[in-house]
């Protein structure tokens, strides 16, 4: 026979062009084809022709590779015993996996693969041990990278393999790579699509099911498919009531958490301490301190040690509550307990440090946790950054973020974008240029980071360049969203460019249908703020046209626009508006439209503004009455009433407040004892005030400051109207005792006074009149614009 061309055979043979089995004898060649090659048999296989019978060969001398004389068949080549070799100790080192790691699912699967990558070891796999290999991988699926991949490799194993029927384990498969999107609606559509495909649900299915709905946050979707697992006839244990609890945990439901653990140990079953921790979870996240410590100690009663992430659950809450040397407490109690604290626990104490402003026990611990061995992770840097960021530590936060990049650790968005929003906020954008451009050298920046940028350079001012890293955002094909539109408004906005702000808005509008309720709160203010009234109300009518609903801001933005304008009618009207959308006015509007009223010289509506204060339950302040007392005037009757309020209020009279009492007595009363008598009361109280709280005193040696310049000059005008000039040397020598500043009016109300004095003492009059100052301060200031100025106590 003439001899087979090696180079084919070669081609033949090789794993890449075996022929397949025969349908026939689907065992007979790939047993036969790969430990020995006659030939003439070979060309009969590749003619279609049924081979010869073969004889069974006698073991082949491994100095020789061609035996032609032991048999009527031509050995052409013949596989070493390299291939048997390599089968074994391929399956036994996914024995050895199995048997020494069982959760080792890395190992695990790193051996399958290398048995799947050898034909004949995958054909000598059992279905015992690719039962195990499959259940691992299930329950085990968060410790191994790239699941999705991995199963679907294990599914073309499973169906290419000489396994048995392996379908109920290729549909649980699909609850792990799918487990994210599993609702109970879909688990339920999944169990009845296995029933009708003939493959029967076994315990795995249910509680996977159960595991992908509690990870998901839905307790009463794990607690669905529980009834369903016993009526298959499986028993429930611990770790299936562990999915409930984990669910009601994460869906932030804990009295239904406590009951499912309840319902655990009124069965009979010893709850783990993954249940304890669970639980204790739930309630810590509600900062139910008592709660969370009765379940500790009841696992501590019950015998079950804590472990590490029992104490991580303990140390957020106290941080949480602020209790710093709690937390000390249970950090030192981990390393008595005979626990390592894993890097969570270090981040937690990092983290809790730093947003108490501990930053230099936070830097201590990163250092102890270094010298202890455990390697930081990308959150336990990024807390320190994030911290020295917040505190204005830029050097500190640098210097972390340059051990992060020799860390080797792979970088995300979120270190970048805290560099780049702590520069930025500390209007420093040259740095924050350089956190930029390093981040483009290593990820592509995202809209968030062209935000940061945009939003930096409209903070400094500088307008420019912030429409520069527009364009540039454009042209690296990040789509401008919602806060780019509404930063270029505000940036348009402060450089007084309210066209252009109207223009960004027109582009906002088509971008997104409905532009985000800050931009309309910045444009309407700055309408408003400007006297465009029209404009603000055609704003607001767009953003109810487009089905939003405007919140409060809006309506009081349009009310004190109207304000501004003088127009009281057109206020009232809006204010009517914003009680029929549910809103209520709060306390500075109501001080505004008060304070409009009395300006206006519209008393009844001032009143009326103040029953409706009272009635919404909001409580006057001094600004309130002080305004209330000058709308009085001309009515004796509600003045008394005014005062007889304040009174049952306990409001203290402050310095304007004496200034309208001195004011209406002398002006309208014409009771020049009553207006004197209040002067000597305020001075009397400022006195008392000023001894118990003043300790310093001037470089002159002359007490602190504490007569009111309007104060002052009431009572003057008052001595001037009246002609009393021997009180008006009084009021003057305790202007000159208090270093009182007066404005030149009242001045010239002391003229008027030194000439009603005597016409011979004109000259003195005008010497005084050099002595006082020209400062003044008015007589009320613009709601929620008052200085925080000393109180006297009536």
């Amino acid at each position: 026979m003439r001899p087979f061309l090696p180079n084919a055979f070669k081609r033949a043979t090789s794993s890449r062009h075996r022929i397949p089995p025969s349908p026939s004898h689907p065992a007979f060649v790939e047993r036969w084809l790969p430990t020995s090659v006659c030939a003439g048999c070979f060309f009969s296989w590749v003619s279609g022709r049924e081979p010869p019978p073969r004889k069974r060969l006698p073991r082949r001398s491994p100095e020789r590779s061609i035996v032609p004389t032991f048999s009527s068949h031509s050995i052409l080549v013949s596989k070493q015993s390299y291939s048997t070799r390599t089968s074994t100790e391929l399956l036994a080192a996914l024995d050895a996996a199995l048997e020494a790691a069982p959760e080792d699912i890395g190992k695990i699967w790193e051996a399958f693969a290398n048995v799947c990558a050898d034909t004949n070891s995958r054909l000598l796999l059992s279905r015992e041990k690719a039962l195990k290999v499959v259940g691992a991988v299930l329950h085990h699926a968060d410790d191994l990278p790239e699941i999705e991949t991995k199963l679907e490799y294990l599914e073309k194993q499973v169906k290419q393999g000489r396994w048995t029927d392996l379908k109920t384990y290729v549909a649980n498969a699909y609850i792990v790579r799918n487990r994210e999107s599993f609702t109970i609606g879909r688990a339920l559509v999944h169990l009845e699509k296995m029933k009708n495909n003939a493959e029967i649900p076994d315990e795995d299915t249910y509680r996977l099911l159960m595991d992908a709905l509690g990870s998901m946050g839905d307790g009463d979707g794990a607690r669905q498919i529980l009834p369903l697992m016993i009526e298959a006839g499986y028993t429930p244990d611990a770790n299936v009531y562990q999915s409930i609890i984990l669910g009601y945990a994460r869906g932030n439901k804990p009295d239904k958490a406590m009951s499912a653990f309840r319902e655990l140990q009124s069965k009979g079953l010893a709850a783990t301490v993954k249940n304890y921790t669970t639980l204790m979870s739930a309630y810590a996240k509600r900062r139910d301190a008592d709660t969370t410590k009765s379940i500790f100690a009841e696992m501590l009663e019950a015998g079950i040690q804590p472990t590490v992430v029992t104490y991580n659950v303990l140390l957020e809450l106290c941080f949480g509550q602020k209790q710093l040397d709690a937390a000390h407490e249970l950090f030192v109690a981990i390393d008595k307990a005979g626990l390592k604290p894993e890097t969570d626990t270090f981040n937690i104490m990092i983290v809790g440090l730093s947003r108490t402003s501990r930053l230099y026990d936070a830097a201590n611990l990163f250092e102890h946790m270094i010298e202890t061995g455990m390697k930081p992770d990308r959150y336990t840097y990024g807390a320190l950054i994030h911290g020295c960021a917040r505190e204005g530590l830029m050097i500190n936060a640098m210097r972390y973020y340059r051990q992060l990049l020799s860390s080797g650790i792979t970088l995300n968005h979120h270190h970048f974008t805290i560099l780049q929003s702590a520069f930025a906020t500390a209007r420093d954008m040259q740095t924050c240029q350089e956190v930029f451009r390093d981040m483009m050298s290593r990820i592509t920046p995202t809209t968030i980071n062209y935000n940061i940028l945009i939003s930096g350079w409209v903070r400094v001012g500088n307008l420019d360049k912030a429409l520069e890293e527009f364009e540039k955002m454009k042209i690296a094909g990040c789509k401008p969203s919602g806060i780019t539109w509404r930063r270029l408004i505000r940036g348009y906005l402060s450089a007084g460019r309210l066209e252009d702000a109207l223009n960004a808005y027109v582009e906002h509008k088509k971008a997104f249908k409905k532009p985000s309720m800050g931009t309309y709160v910045h444009l309407i203010h700055a309408l408003c703020s400007t006297g465009h009234m029209d404009g603000a109300v055609v704003l607001f009518q767009d953003l109810v046209d487009m089905g939003g609903d405007p919140i409060y801001p809006l309506y009081e933005r349009i009310i004190l626009g109207y304000l501004k304008a003088g127009n009281l009618v057109a206020a009232a009207e809006w204010l009517g508006r914003m009680r029929y959308a549910g809103f209520t006015p709060r306390h500075y509007l109501y001080n505004a439209l008060i304070k409009s009223a009395t300006l206006s010289v519209r008393p009844e509506s001032a009143f009326q503004f103040y029953k409706d204060m009272v009635a919404d339950q909001i409580t006057p302040d001094t600004f309130t009455f002080n305004h209330l007392l000058l709308a009085s005037f001309g009515d004796p009757r509600s003045v008394e009433r005014v005062l007889q309020d304040m009174r049952l209020a306990r409001i203290p009279f402050d310095h304007y407040t004496y200034a309208t009492l001195l004011f209406i007595q002398s002006k309208e009363n014409r009771n020049f004892e009553m207006a004197w008598g209040l002067w000597e009361e305020y001075v009397s109280a400022v006195s008392k005030s000023d001894t118990s709280t003043a300790s310093t005193t001037a470089k002159d040696g002359k007490r602190p400051v504490t007569i009111h310049p309007a104060v002052a000059r009431a009572a003057l005008r008052s001595c001037a109207a009246h002609r009393r000039p021997r009180k008006a040397r009084l009021v003057w020598d305790v202007i000159q005792r208090y270093n009182v500043d007066v404005r030149e009016d009242v001045a010239t109300e002391f003229i008027r006074l030194a000439e009603g004095w005597t016409r011979k003492n004109t000259v003195k009059g005008e010497k005084l009149v050099n002595l006082l100052g020209s400062h003044e301060l008015s007589a009320s200031d613009p709601p929620g614009k008052q200085e925080q100025k000393e109180t006297v106590t009536h």
